[in-house]
């Protein structure tokens, strides 16, 4: 799976975590063997992946795939044991749930109105999910500390969750600690100091508790639970206003407040789909059916003409001075990876009427980026990039766009972005062909369409 984030979500992710969210599903039918997984591809369970493979008697594989976000899984979940004359609850059970660096938002049941930061002023006046709403949780400890040993590389520290009875720290948009200074909550101490961030003191530690009757100490937090939070120095409570005017301060109290908690804003990723490496001699020729003969992108293609292309996988990789993201091609219908003569190879189709963005290159995806677990690119420079003794290639169900249109580090257009607010599907079939199925490759990809 290659999932690959904006930067400010605080946690770039290749689809590093993979945990199974229920056994697979092993059925013979009529047309082959199927297989059937559902997957979280993030520890919090923020995205889940949904794959059904059938492997057909002649070697094709067919493939789709379905990804959601966790709330919308849970909802769905909900709906189908609703109908099923289940609990409703009881699939919603796992829900979405908070790692560290992740943001979160706080909801006030009393007041209807979320936390809000303004300055070092800690309010709750208004019943929206804002950039002065976004909090960032982090371990009081600095267990499960995202970027080093972290879900990107196959650690287990950033897969912890947040569980009742946790301490956390809470940081406003401003980069300053939620605490506690005269009975006033206010946003006062400094995360980041000259030399790397600071440790939160008592007063600027919470510990998470259930609320409202819901939850159990040890019991993971997912978005949507209810939650009081009490400072570590003195016992207090995240309260109410002070006064009476919406605009009056938050106080620590001694009866503790129920906050609803739910999960802040998170961005939406910039391409969702598979990645495979083959055989390099095997697969150093690539054919296809879609925009070409450059690279094209959501907002990069108006130059690119649909169109049967041919050239070696070698002359699809663009030497950026700086190595960044290159070579994919849009509108794919289909895409034919052999040997340099073209007499044998692997076939991949796009189907249901649906093209797809692919790439292939003879590099390592992560060559072109930061690596998971670095703040730095290891190749800083297009002259530097090693060829792989693999070919890697790409099949995309989704694809933003590269950006930088007033700078090199703007974000694409809202409508070259992807949204989860809709689940993203896709599907494409994988044949083998062999030399005397060669010339036939136009009826091989009418049959796997």
């Amino acid at each position: 799976m290659r999932l690959r984030r904006f930067r400010t979500a605080g946690r770039p992710s290749r689809g590093g975590h993979h945990a199974l969210l229920q056994p697979l599903r092993v059925d013979d039918v009529a047309g082959g063997v199927e297989v059937e997984a559902h997957a979280a591809l993030l520890s919090d369970g923020e995205l889940c992946l949904t794959t059904t493979c059938l492997v057909r008697p002649d070697g094709a594989v067919e493939v789709s795939a379905r990804l959601v976000s966790g709330e919308r899984r849970a909802a769905e979940g909900a709906e189908a044991a609703a109908g099923a004359g289940g609990a409703g609850g009881a699939a919603g059970a796992g829900g979405v749930g908070f790692c560290a660096e992740g943001a979160l938002c706080l909801r006030s049941l009393a007041h209807g109105a979320h936390l809000e930061v303004e300055g070092e002023a800690v309010r709750a006046r208004w019943d929206d999910e804002g950039a002065w709403q976004q909090l960032v949780l982090r371990f009081a400890d600095g267990g499960g500390e995202a970027g080093v040993g972290g879900e990107e590389d196959g650690g287990g520290s950033a897969r912890r969750q947040l569980c009742y009875g946790d301490v956390v720290s809470l940081t406003a948009h401003t980069n300053h600690y939620l605490g506690v200074r005269g009975g006033e909550v206010v946003a006062s101490g400094r995360r980041q100091g000259e030399f790397g961030p600071l440790a939160p003191s008592a007063a600027e530690s919470w510990s998470v508790e259930p609320a409202d009757g819901r939850g159990q100490p040890g019991e993971r937090v997912v978005s949507g639970g209810r939650v009081a939070l009490r400072c570590v120095d003195g016992g207090g409570f995240l309260g109410g206003r002070r006064g009476e005017a919406a605009d009056s301060p938050l106080a620590c109290a001694e009866s503790a407040a129920v906050w609803e908690i739910r999960a802040g804003e998170r961005a939406a990723p910039l391409r969702v789909g598979f990645v495979a490496a083959l055989t390099r001699a095997a697969a150093s020729r690539v054919r296809w059916h879609g925009l070409g003969p450059h690279e094209s992108y959501p907002d990069r293609m108006a130059g690119a003409r649909v169109g049967v292309w041919d050239g070696s996988v070698a002359a699809q990789t663009h030497r950026y001075c700086r190595p960044q993201e290159n070579g994919n091609k849009m509108g794919t219908r289909w895409m034919a990876l052999s040997d340099a003569a073209g007499s044998a190879g692997l076939l991949v189709v796009s189907r249901r009427g649906a093209p797809l963005p692919m790439q292939c290159h003879h590099f390592a995806l992560d060559d072109f980026d930061v690596r998971p677990g670095s703040a730095v690119p290891e190749v800083r420079h297009g002259g530097s990039l090693q060829e792989a003794p693999w070919t890697t290639l790409c099949i995309d169900g989704a694809h933003a766009g590269v950006g930088g249109i007033d700078s090199w580090g703007s974000q694409p257009l809202p409508q070259h972005r992807l949204s989860l607010e809709q689940p993203v599907e896709w599907a494409f079939a994988l044949r083998p062909f062999s030399p005397e199925e060669e010339v036939a490759l136009p009826d091989l990809v009418r049959a796997l369409a």
